[in-house]
């Protein structure tokens, strides 16, 4: 040891090394935040009752790294034209890239590409792996078309949902990860479907 330096106290290590803990465990806490999972608070009705209002979600920021979203996944997303860039919204996908998507007013139906789109009374428990192939015919070019990379996205809650409706397609930049899990409150823990 040079003269003049004084070897470091066990307290001053302890409190060295108990400062780096703390500082890259917030690290790390961020990191996973900010790259991987994003806890989210539910502040709307719209995706009722599958998601209630004040429901906290987990989201999954990596989920459509190679790949995009399937009909039936339900995503947070940034909607379009919003005034602030804070804004999010959480809908399930129903129109997928290419496809031409209609939606029924007075039944309630979703046509894509002239197809009935087959959902349950309780949309949770539908299976939206239905085979829907191209239109066959002009006719079933009705709606709205989507293009590489935008999505129609509604909220399970019909009656009171701001959803691809109104504001038309999201695009796939938008997304910011699969909503898949409730975490709060405890008794309505659940993974979503």
């Amino acid at each position: 040891m040079t003269e003049g330096m004084s070897k470091p106290s066990n307290r001053q290590r302890d409190f060295i090394e108990w400062v780096a803990v703390v500082v890259l465990a917030l690290g790390l806490a961020f990191g996973v935040r900010t790259i991987i999972l994003q806890p989210f608070r539910v502040q709307m009705g719209s995706m009722m009752p599958t998601i209630r209002n004040d429901d906290l979600i987990l989201v999954n920021k990596l989920a459509y790294l190679t790949h995009g979203p399937d009909r039936g996944d339900i995503i947070v997303f940034r909607p379009p034209n919003s005034p602030s860039h804070d804004e999010e919204y959480i809908k399930r996908v129903i129109g997928l890239p290419g496809e031409w998507v209609d939606y029924d007013r007075d039944t309630k139906s979703v046509y894509i590409n002239g197809i009935l789109l087959i959902e349950n009374m309780k949309l949770s428990e539908s299976d939206y792996t239905q085979e829907i192939s191209p239109p066959s015919t002009e006719g079933h070019k009705r709606g709205i078309k989507l293009e590489e990379g935008e999505y129609y996205v509604l909220g399970d809650n019909r009656d009171s949902s701001k959803d691809s409706r109104f504001f038309g397609a999201i695009s796939d930049d938008s997304i910011i990860g699969e909503a898949f899990i409730i975490f709060w409150p405890a008794n309505r823990f659940s993974v979503l479907q």
